[in-house]
């Protein structure tokens, strides 16, 4: 495919996710049956296959191919299970091994869905007990988890008792997960292939959860606008006021760079290029930081009508401080870029065909 073909089939991508997400998911969906079909329908549309080769029942658009979607999601408020879904599906594509190739059509069927820990944990300590899910609807969930001494492994969710409910922003159905509620499916690899793999798959899972941000700061800049044209202040329209105008294009301005950074990062991805993980640490830094800020702004110019419970920026305020807890905090994303830095790994070869 040329890049000519492969920016027109991801554009056509978007904009058939745009429509869905417009259609279907005026309000976001929390309720278990609403999840189940909703992830369903994901399946169906392609969305879950999309990173996955055409063999296994993708697409094989890569992640730059989910970072449309995630777009369009994030815009939607609908961010359960998508990123990690999508990542852990790439990064097994990637290792061509019998445990991944007969988990991958099961993924892109919509049976599966993934989850892991994305923070680090002590060295020899396992991270499954205490990792946060979001059950999106599928039969199966299955958890990525890595310690030094175990290394990568696949563990199951046998015993849906051992999900037990989490107090989240989201104020959904989370859950924490008992550690005899799970079993283990396989391991991936040990040792330093272990440690590899693992970086590859935060870097994945973060780009994406980076373009969900995005999208979902957008979204909350549009509503931001609309109320700016309607709503009266000292006998004018705030959207009148220098301040306001001020603050909304910067929000724009921070949204169109934190897109473009996160596309290329996942292409760089996509293309196993060198930069790519530095990248990656670049562009979610950036995302998390202009959608905590844009939020912040844009709950300014909306004032306390930002803050009624059944308001649509109520609900995506919800989805994505849940998924910014998830980054870490600003300086966690900030060392991450570091750790590039100070080795001298940076963005060696640049390619401007890919911020088009």
């Amino acid at each position: 495919m040329t890049r000519e073909e492969r920016d027109e089939t991801l554009a056509m991508l978007r904009e058939a996710a745009r429509d869905f997400c417009v259609a279907e998911l005026e309000r976001p969906v929390t309720d278990e049956p609403g999840l189940r079909a909703l992830w369903t329908q994901m399946a169906q549309l392609g969305w879950l296959g999309v990173a996955l080769p055409e063999a296994s029942g993708g697409s094989g658009l890569g992640l730059a191919g989910a970072g449309m979607i995630a777009l369009e999601l994030g815009a939607a408020a609908q961010m359960r299970g998508f990123a990690e879904t999508v990542a852990v599906g790439a990064v097994l594509a990637a290792q061509d091994t019998a445990l991944a190739r007969s988990l991958l059509p099961e993924v892109a069927a919509g049976a599966i869905e993934f989850a892991f820990d994305p923070q680090p944990h002590a060295q020899g300590a396992t991270s499954s007990a205490g990792v946060l899910l979001a059950p999106a609807g599928a039969s199966r969930l299955l958890l990525v988890d890595f310690s030094e001494g175990q290394g990568l492994r696949l563990l199951e969710v046998a015993d849906p008792k051992g999900l037990h409910p989490a107090i989240t922003t989201a104020r959904s159905i989370d859950a924490r997960v008992a550690g005899s509620a799970l079993r283990v499916t396989g391991v991936l690899a040990e040792g330093d292939q272990a440690r590899a793999i693992w970086a590859e798959l935060n870097a994945s899972y973060r780009c994406v959860v980076g373009a969900l941000l995005v999208g979902a700061t957008r979204s909350g800049l549009r509503i931001a606008i609309d109320y700016a044209r309607v709503r009266s202040q000292f006998g004018q329209l705030i959207g009148s006021f220098q301040a306001v105008q001020h603050a909304l294009v910067d929000v724009l301005g921070a949204v169109d760079a934190a897109e473009m950074l996160s596309l290329r990062a996942l292409l760089q991805l996509d293309k196993r290029a060198a930069d790519r993980l530095s990248m990656a640490a670049a562009s979610t830094s950036f995302a998390r930081e202009t959608a905590w800020s844009g939020l912040m702004k844009v709950y300014d110019v909306m004032g306390g009508v930002g803050f009624i419970e059944d308001h649509p920026l109520s609900g995506m305020t919800r989805a994505l401080v849940s998924l910014i807890a998830r980054l870490g905090g600003a300086a966690d994303c900030d060392s991450a870029v570091a750790d590039f830095v100070r080795p001298g790994h940076w963005i060696e070869s640049p390619d401007a065909s890919l911020l088009r």
